[in-house]
């Protein structure tokens, strides 16, 4: 039998340092997209996919090692809620930047814009978190405040943004349609940052 079976879990800690590396790529070409022209849009979106394709191989790649490993740092479950969550909240992301392209999206409104730098603040966040996880303590529950004020933060916006477009008599139903796509990405992956904030805090309660 293999010995690696009894590694310590340093190797699944610095995949997860890892993986919340790709959060933070994945949010800044999110937000060059949405201020950028739908040309420039192309390219930075097939770079959006390259880190989607890397966040997938590394999702895989914990999955795999945890699979295979007998000392974790954590429960099972915990790791694997908690890799699924990073994995989702990436693909949420390039989703939204897929949309902006597929459906040919030109300016977006000022608040998609907002909510997208609200999802540059929780990459950051969780970016730092992910790192720390294995010492956070007490910083966890701040973590996870911010998280939930941010999201909260997002919610208004989502809801205030559907008001406006939807209720201007005038707007092309189409380009309505288009523009809601693209902010139904952003609100999901809002909305994963908090649950992925609620994973970590879990974790610490477990191993306060």
């Amino acid at each position: 039998m293999s010995l690696s079976k009894f590694a310590p879990g340093k190797a699944v800690l610095e995949m997860f340092a890892k993986q919340a590396n790709h959060i933070v790529s994945a949010a800044e070409i999110l937000a060059q997209m949405g201020t950028a022209d739908r040309s420039t849009r192309k390219d930075l979106n097939k770079k959006l996919h390259q880190v989607e394709n890397l966040a997938d191989d590394g999702t895989h790649d914990v999955l795999q090692k945890v699979a295979h490993s007998f000392v974790l740092p954590y429960d099972r479950e915990d790791v694997y809620a908690l890799v699924s969550t990073v994995d989702d909240i990436v693909d949420l992301i390039d989703e939204a930047g897929d949309n902006m392209v597929l459906y040919r999206v030109n300016e977006l409104p000022e608040k998609a814009l907002e909510m997208i730098d609200i999802i540059s603040k929780c990459a950051v966040l969780t970016n730092d978190a992910m790192k720390l996880i294995a010492s956070m303590g007490e910083h966890t529950k701040k973590f996870a405040l911010e998280i939930n004020q941010l999201e909260n933060q997002g919610d208004k916006i989502y809801r205030k943004l559907m008001r406006e477009i939807f209720a201007d008599d005038d707007a092309n139903a189409l380009e309505v349609l288009k523009i809601k796509f693209v902010v139904d990405a952003l609100e999901a992956a809002i909305d994963s940052f908090e649950t992925l904030a609620v994973s970590i805090e879990g974790i610490a309660i477990k191993e306060s």
